[in-house]
């Protein structure tokens, strides 16, 4: 390493004039004694490579810097000339770091924080969970082969994240027009690898939120048909673990788009002239898929549910046949004591029609003997007796007095239970 010599006689003076124009000057002097710092050679350089810092020629320069690192880090930068070089520093001192550390210990948490609590668990990827960001961030290896598995477990928890917290969506999309703000993320406790990745994916994650929540259908559309090209170029495997990364984001913010119910006639009309394709889907519904397979429930998981997207029937029904109904099928309670948020209209031999109930909304349903909330699952569930053998279709009717032929076909799923 190239040898460090203090320039005393040219930088003393600017120095010591810096120093003592602060208020703090006699406790920076002689109580804490950071202002010596400037007299090591790690004032100049950099510990992790030994480095020389970046130089700038001014103290204003210096003082713009610092505002963009405090901004950024969320911990206070302070500039001084340095007496190895003609230039001026940003750095932390000793005090500096504590008074990060208080951030997180004293700081009201705010939605954004990484040790903000939603009411329900986060999960994600394959089988992840955690109570907040910070738990699962801090579990993660900063190994340079694991980050982009990190960013991608991170872009799933924050999804989660949106969908069940109302206060956390609220505050990511408040300003979207100006940066988030690092301190209120509380993220100095991480190390720097993980804390700079999570804010980086959170803030492509808010553009991305934005973005499809305020498309036209159309443009809705557009979005999600470039995010199933993006997921094309996954490998199989991956693919199918993951569901698809890029087209899960979009069709799970499809609830939240300022223009949903034109959205959902719209993808209803997509399914109806075959531009959408009925697909075998599970997990939460949504516009694009507004029917999926949940899961077996029940005490003895002898029933099978299915999420629906309320929008998509709002303003019609929902058609369910299946050509192997359980015995007994022409009573209406064999699928509404197990269901939330929706209502039996009508049986007639192979087929149930049911409409949206919001003042039926369950605050959890039984799944193997486990109260699950329907926050994670979808507020509007129908539930069916085990039948052996079958194929369950959805569909959606205008009208009660519609005929057959009109009803558009959304979802099917095929069952052989044994």
């Amino acid at each position: 390493m190239k040898e460090m010599k203090l320039r005393l006689r040219k930088n003393i003076i600017p120095w010591l004039r810096d120093q003592l124009s602060r208020p703090l000057w006699f406790r920076n002097f002689f109580i804490t004694r950071n202002a010596w710092a400037a007299f090591s050679v790690n004032s100049h350089i950099r510990k992790s490579n030994g480095e020389p810092k970046v130089a700038y020629p001014t103290k204003d320069a210096a003082l713009k810097a610092a505002e963009k690192m405090d901004s950024k880090y969320g911990v206070h930068f302070s500039v001084y000339k340095c007496l190895y070089c003609d230039g001026w520093h940003c750095g932390k001192n000793r005090e500096n770091k504590i008074k990060a550390d208080e951030i997180v210990e004293h700081t009201p948490i705010s939605p954004l924080s990484v040790y903000y609590e939603p009411e329900t668990p986060l999960t994600y990827g394959w089988a992840g969970q955690g109570k907040s960001m910070f738990e699962i961030l801090s579990s993660m290896s900063v190994a340079s082969e694991n980050m982009e598995r990190n960013g991608n477990d991170t872009a799933d928890a924050l999804l989660s994240f949106f969908l069940i917290c109302p206060t956390f969506r609220e505050e990511l999309l408040a300003e979207t027009d100006k940066p988030i703000g690092r301190k209120s993320l509380q993220v100095t406790k991480l190390p720097q690898e993980i804390a700079d990745m999570y804010y980086n994916r959170l803030t492509t994650f808010r553009r991305e939120a934005d973005r499809v929540i305020n498309a036209q259908p159309k443009a809705f559309m557009s979005f999600f048909a470039e995010a199933v090209r993006k997921d094309s170029e996954m490998s199989d495997i991956e693919w199918r673990i993951t569901g698809g990364r890029a087209s899960k984001l979009v069709k799970r913010l499809s609830v939240f788009n300022k223009n949903k119910k034109c959205l959902a006639n719209y993808i209803l009309g997509c399914y109806e002239n075959g531009s959408l394709n009925v697909i075998s889907a599970s997990g939460m519904a949504d516009l694009v898929t507004p029917a999926s397979f949940i899961g077996f429930t029940g005490k003895r998981s002898t029933y099978e549910s299915f999420a629906l997207c309320p929008e998509t029937f709002e303003d019609g029904f929902i058609v369910m046949k299946c050509d192997n109904w359980n015995s007994k099928w022409d009573s209406p309670e064999v699928i509404a004591d197990s269901c939330s948020g929706v209502k039996v209209e009508d049986v007639d031999n192979d087929t149930v029609i049911l409409s949206i109930d919001r003042s039926s909304v369950k605050e959890s349903i039984v799944f193997s003997d486990k109260n699950v909330p329907t926050s994670k699952i979808g507020e509007h569930v129908v539930t069916i007796s085990e039948a052996g053998e079958f194929v369950v279709e959805i569909f959606y009717r205008k009208r009660l007095d519609t005929p057959t032929s009109d009803d558009i076909r959304l979802f099917e799923y095929d069952f052989c239970c044994k």
